[in-house]
């Protein structure tokens, strides 16, 4: 009977963990919810150098543009598009390059402002890791046979910036820092490591209290 009665203890501990266990899941699965995008479109400059040189840097200058879906808490899933170019870098040598990212991002990070009237939502601090492609073109990249004009890499972004609400959905971007980091050809070390700093605008498609 003692026996009887311990594996019925046992037992009803084994459910009790499964409750708990249904109940967090219950409970993730009430938290992921795909939201309404925003986007952005911001202009931004880049630091780059040229290789074997004390520094020889350079700005890159363009555009981009974003998709920011929300989907669990305070995470939403991020692309992002952008488009540089800089002009001669070196003698009678330009480049252009088109990048395309994508990851997460954390919003709402550290102190959060109030929403303007009519904005319906708040502004905030955010912070994002994202990887992809890249391309360059109209400039000299070496290879085994002397220099191509265009070439082939990852990509890899990580930063944050500031978001502030202002009204009728349409928020500022008024500041994102970033961290680049491409692999093309460059006779050195094929890498490059840029700093990245974007403003612009940003649009929801429908009011929210977070971004």
């Amino acid at each position: 009977m003692k026996k009887f009665g311990e594996i019925a203890k046992l037992l009803a501990f084994v459910v009790f963990l499964g409750s708990l266990n249904v109940s967090a899941q219950q409970d993730v699965a009430e938290k992921v919810h795909f939201g309404f995008p925003s986007l952005a479109v911001t202009y931004e400059i880049e630091r780059a150098k040229i290789a074997n040189s004390d520094c020889g840097c350079f700005w890159l200058q363009g555009s981009s543009a974003e998709v920011a879906v929300p989907f669990y808490s305070r995470l939403s899933l991020v692309g992002s598009f952008a488009g540089l170019h800089a002009s001669n870098i070196q003698p009678e040598v330009d480049v252009s390059r088109l990048m395309w990212v994508a990851g997460p991002r954390f919003s709402n990070l550290g102190p959060r402002f109030g929403a303007l009237r009519g904005s319906g939502k708040s502004s905030g601090l955010f912070g994002q890791v994202m990887g992809g492609g890249a391309h360059a073109f109209d400039g000299a990249f070496p290879n085994g046979s002397g220099l191509k004009p265009s070439a082939n890499s990852y990509a890899i972004e990580a930063g944050g910036g500031l978001d502030i609400a202002l009204k009728h959905r349409i928020g500022l971007r008024a500041i994102e820092i970033d961290y680049v980091r491409t692999a093309f050809p460059n006779s050195a070390s094929d890498s490059q490591n840029g700093l990245r700093v974007a403003l612009g605008f940003t649009y929801a498609f429908k009011s929210s209290d977070r971004y």
